[in-house]
């Protein structure tokens, strides 16, 4: 990074087409280039964010303000809201779930497939006002390694494509709600250059 300029160069080992569409993920960051790549385990990496890490466990972590952030864009990296966030863990979706509902947690993420589809109708049905459903920005899809013959024979992946029944995927994945749905794209409905099949 250079400190006069306010610029970040990244000196790439060889071209990469996709360079722009990681760094716009949510979890595309920029480090210094002595970080290593293994887990840096509970020791956080220096960031951009509004927020820093002020303590963590594996079933809490506290996040304060960062006092060397200043907000450059609103639209591309705001100023953050609230002072400090309490992100817990519970062991059970059951208990978020309770949790959200009896007001002493906020919001409840990514937690409807462990739930039934009887439980998810009693929460749309009971908590309407604070049922908010979104598209997740993830996409699961079946990886065929280089070294596979599969990935040397068309033939082949075709024939994958056409004997996998994605709608009963989609059923399994989601737990039989209308919440997931097949896709013949990796890009996510809510990311810039999707686009419906």
């Amino acid at each position: 990074m250079d400190n006069d300029s306010e610029t970040i160069t990244f000196h790439l080992r060889h071209p990469d087409p996709d360079f722009l569409a990681y760094l716009a993920t949510p979890s595309g960051f920029a480090v210094p280039p002595d970080v290593s790549r293994d887990d840096s385990g509970v020791h956080p990496l220096p960031a951009t964010g509004p927020y820093m890490i002020r303590s963590y466990t594996l079933r809490r972590a506290v996040l304060v303000r960062n006092p060397y952030f200043h907000e450059w864009s609103a639209d591309a990296q705001p100023d953050g809201y609230p002072d400090h966030i309490v992100w817990r863990v519970y062991p059970k979706t059951s208990q978020a779930v309770s949790a959200v509902a009896h007001g002493t947690a906020d919001w409840l993420y990514f937690t409807v497939p462990d739930l039934s589809t009887r439980q998810i109708h009693e929460i749309e049905s009971n908590y309407a006002a604070q049922t908010h459903p979104f598209a997740y920005p993830s996409t699961e899809y079946l990886d065929i390694t280089s070294t596979s013959p599969l990935a040397r024979d068309p033939r082949a992946r075709r024939a994958i494509a056409y004997a996998i029944d994605r709608a009963k995927l989609v059923n399994i994945a989601s737990g039989g709600s209308s919440f997931e749905r097949s896709t013949c794209r990796l890009t996510p409905p809510n990311f810039p250059g999707y686009r419906r099949d």
